[in-house]
C-alpha cells in the first residue's frame, strides 16, 4: 500500500476527540430535552444554545431550543433566532416555514398565510410548510379550505403525526363522521410500519376518536396499547411524587404564607387556573377568554419553572423575588386587557407559593370525577413529566396525592381558591359563570355563554370540545370503560367512598 494510501486510510477512520465531542453533544440534548418536558425553559434553552455555539448546523439543537422559545411564548426571541448566524442551516424555504410556526403560535395567520403564499405558488413547498397553511387557514375558520393542505402534507410525509391529528380534529369538527372513519382505518392500516417513535402518537389518536365515536372497545384497545409503548423503559416512582408533595406541605404551612404574603406583589390582573389535567381548566380559560377584559395566555411555564426550584430556606423576601421574576417572563405577552388568565393545570402543586407571590391574584380550581379525570388522563398524550398517567393504577395513586394536597390549600388558606366542578358548569352554564366573573370582579358578558362561538384559537387537547356548545356527554364517560377499569377503581377507593358519604 502507498504512503498516500495509508494517508488517505487513517484520514477515514473516526477520529477519538470528535467520537467524545459527538457523546457530549448527544449527553446535552437528552438533557436539554428533559429540562423542556419539566417545564423548565431557561435551563433547557441555555443547553441548546450551548450546543448551538459549538456547532451552529446542529439541526436538533435549532429544533429544540426554537420550540422551547415557541412554547414559553417567547417570540420576539425565536424571530431573533431564525434569522441569527446560530441558524445557518434554515436559509430559503425552512427559514420562511419557521417564521410560519412562529405565525401561527401567535395565532396571526394573515401573516402566516402571506409568508407561505408565494412558495405555495411556485410548488416549493414542504410538507411543514403545507401544514402551517392548513393550521392558518383552519386558525381563520376556513375548516373545509384547510383539508387539501393537511392531505398535501401527508402525501408529502406519509408519517405526518400532526397532519393527521389536525385531519381528524376538522373531521370531527365538521362532524364528517365516515371520513372520520375511513381515516382511522387508513391509519391502521399503517401503524406497524412506523417506527416505534412515532407508534405511540398514532395509537393514542386511533384511541381518541374511536372514543369520540362511541366505539369504546377498539378505542380501549388502542389506549392501552399506547399507555404500554408510552411507559416502555420508564418506571414511574409514586412513593418519590408522595415524599415531594408531602415536603410542599411541610413547607408551605399558614405560617409561611403568612410570613411572606407581605413582600409579594401588589398586582391583581392574573387569574391562575389550576387543577388535574383533563378537569375542565381549558373550558374554564375559554369562557373568561370572552370577557372583554381579559386575555388568555394559555398554558405557561414559568410558575412551575421558578417555583420548582424556589429555596424555602431562603429570605421571606424571595416570594417577592419570584413574583418579580414571573412577571419579567411575561411581560412581553400581556395586552392591553386589565387582566390575564395563566392555565396551566399543574400548578395546583404551589397554590400556596402563588398566593404568597401574588397575593391578590385569583386562584380558580377546576374539579371533575375522580374517574372521569383520570380515564381522560390515560388516553391522552401527553407532553411533559406526566408518566403517571400511562399506568391505571399509578394514576390512581396520584390522584390522592394531588387531592390531599388541594384538601392542604384548602385548609391554610380558607376562601381563597374557587373550586369549579365540570358538571356544574355542564349542568347549569348561566350559573356558573356567573359565580366565576364574580368571583374575578368582573361584570357580566353574554359573550361568555357562548364560548365555543369565540374565534380564538386553542392549542390544548381540549381544542375540538371548547369548539362545541357545552354538551353532557363527556359526563360519567368512565362507565363505558368499567369493566377495563379495576386497577383504577380500586386505587381510587378512598376517594369514592368519601364522595359518596357526601352526597347522602
Amino acid at each position: 500500500m502507498s504512503k498516500l494510501a495509508k494517508k488517505l486510510k487513517r484520514k477515514k477512520r473516526p477520529n477519538k476527540l470528535m467520537l467524545l465531542k459527538a457523546k457530549q453533544v448527544n449527553s446535552l440534548l437528552v438533557q436539554a430535552k428533559k429540562f423542556a418536558d419539566s417545564y423548565q425553559p431557561d435551563q433547557s434553552a441555555k443547553l441548546y444554545r450551548d450546543i448551538l455555539h459549538r456547532d451552529p448546523n446542529n439541526n436538533d439543537a435549532y429544533s429544540g431550543l426554537l420550540n422551547v422559545l415557541l412554547s414559553s411564548r417567547k417570540f420576539i426571541e425565536a424571530e431573533k433566532l431564525i434569522h441569527s448566524a446560530e441558524n445557518m442551516h434554515t436559509a430559503g424555504i425552512g427559514q420562511t416555514v419557521d417564521l410560519a410556526q412562529i405565525f401561527c403560535a401567535q395565532q396571526k395567520w394573515d401573516d402566516a398565510l402571506g409568508i407561505l403564499k408565494p412558495a405555495l405558488d411556485k410548488g416549493t413547498v414542504n410538507a411543514n410548510g403545507l401544514y402551517y397553511f392548513g393550521q392558518a387557514l383552519k386558525g381563520r375558520g376556513e375548516l373545509e379550505e384547510s383539508k387539501p393542505y393537511f392531505v398535501k402534507a401527508i402525501r408529502k410525509q406519509p408519517d405526518y403525526f400532526e397532519a393527521y391529528m389536525s385531519l381528524c380534529s376538522l373531521y370531527y369538527q365538521l362532524e364528517k363522521k365516515d371520513d372520520l372513519i375511513s381515516l382511522l382505518h387508513e391509519i391502521e392500516s399503517e401503524i406497524d410500519k412506523l417506527q416505534e417513535n412515532k407508534k405511540g402518537s398514532f395509537l393514542f389518536l386511533l384511541g381518541l376518536y374511536y372514543d369520540y365515536l362511541d366505539i369504546y372497545d377498539t378505542a380501549f384497545q388502542f389506549i392501552e396499547r399506547a399507555n404500554k409503548l408510552k411507559m416502555k423503559g420508564r418506571i414511574y416512582d409514586l412513593k418519590g411524587d408522595a415524599a415531594y408533595f408531602n415536603h410542599i406541605k411541610n413547607e408551605v404551612t399558614e405560617e409561611f404564607i403568612r410570613k411572606n404574603i407581605e413582600f409579594g406583589s401588589t398586582d391583581n390582573s392574573s387569574v391562575f387556573i389550576i387543577g388535574m389535567p383533563r378537569s375542565g381548566t381549558s373550558l374554564v380559560e375559554q369562557i373568561l377568554s370572552c370577557h372583554p377584559q381579559v386575555k388568555a395566555l394559555g398554558e405557561l411555564p414559568y410558575i412551575y419553572h421558578y417555583a420548582s426550584m424556589f429555596d424555602y430556606s431562603a429570605p421571606v423576601s424571595s416570594t417577592g423575588m419570584l413574583a418579580s421574576e414571573y412577571t419579567k417572563s411575561i411581560d412581553e405577552l400581556k395586552s392591553d386587557a386589565p387582566f390575564f388568565t395563566d392555565k396551566m393545570p399543574q400548578n395546583f402543586l404551589f397554590a400556596g407559593l402563588i398566593h404568597a407571590a401574588f397575593p391578590r391574584a385569583k386562584i380558580i380550581h377546576c374539579v371533575r370525577n375522580p374517574l372521569d379525570t383520570c380515564f381522560s388522563c390515560y388516553k391522552q398524550n401527553f407532553q411533559g413529566p406526566h408518566y403517571y398517567a400511562y399506568d391505571l393504577r399509578s394514576l390512581g395513586g396520584y390522584y390522592l396525592l394531588y387531592e390531599d394536597l388541594m384538601t392542604h390549600w384548602h385548609g391554610i388558606m380558607p376562601g381563597v381558591i374557587l373550586d369549579v366542578h365540570y358538571e356544574d358548569i355542564v349542568q347549569e352554564l348561566p350559573v356558573q359563570v356567573k359565580r366565576i366573573l364574580g368571583y374575578c370582579n368582573l361584570s357580566w358578558d353574554d359573550n361568555c355563554l357562548n364560548f365555543h362561538q369565540s374565534d380564538r384559537f386553542v392549542e390544548t387537547l381540549s381544542s375540538d370540545q371548547v369548539k362545541k356548545p357545552i354538551y353532557n356527554r363527556s359526563l360519567y364517560r368512565w362507565e363505558n370503560y368499567k369493566v377495563y377499569l379495576a386497577p383504577l377503581l380500586e386505587t381510587l377507593k378512598p376517594v369514592l367512598d368519601k364522595e359518596i358519604t357526601q352526597k347522602i
